[in-house]
């Protein structure tokens, strides 16, 4: 719900309909969340955004299709804003000595580019479509901040510990406790 609350946030600032702001919201930073909560994690929360709030909707087989192409090409490439998300970075980057640093001056920046020039591709060609989508909303209970914020720690410091297996394994089953 954290991640749907800043897509939402940013979807706000797109001076478009609301239909066709979170696609583009989503589809570009979604992806980039890759590179925080991992590319599996940024896959599985956008798929469950994505059907909730289009597919289940009654979409064309045609924006279906490329929402799914546009979907793994951006999660595929988003990660890469540093240097702990993506697995084929995760294998190179210290033994290559790549920083967070590094990864966005040479590659984050790029990935994060392509990400709003394809979604931008895929919006227009579908822009009609997508416009006439409204948010219907979900009617669950709200979480509370303190287990939001109690992920987020765990999360951070699973990250940070990910080369300490100790602390590592022990902050893992804490969390799953």
């Amino acid at each position: 719900r954290l991640a749907e609350a800043l897509i939402s946030l940013a979807a706000r600032l797109i001076p478009a309909r609301e239909g066709v702001a979170f696609y583009i919201a989503a589809l570009i930073l979604g992806p980039l969340l890759g590179s925080l909560i991992t590319e599996p994690a940024a896959m599985t929360l956008l798929a469950l955004l994505l059907k909730r709030r289009y597919f289940d909707r009654g979409i064309s087989l045609k924006l279906a299709y490329a929402t799914l192409g546009l979907l793994f090409v951006n999660v595929s490439i988003g990660g890469t804003l540093t240097h702990f998300a993506a697995p084929p970075v995760l294998m190179v980057a210290s033994k290559w000595n790549w920083d967070m640093a590094f990864m966005f001056q040479h590659f984050g920046w790029r990935a994060a580019s392509a990400c709003a020039v394809s979604t931008a591709i895929v919006a227009a060609m579908f822009w009609k479509e997508l416009n006439r989508l409204e948010n219907e909303q979900d009617k669950g209970e709200p979480i509370p901040a303190w287990l939001t914020s109690a992920h987020l720690t765990f999360l951070a410091l699973v990250v940070a510990f990910a080369h300490h297996p100790d602390v590592f394994f022990g902050t893992f089953i804490l969390f799953l406790g």
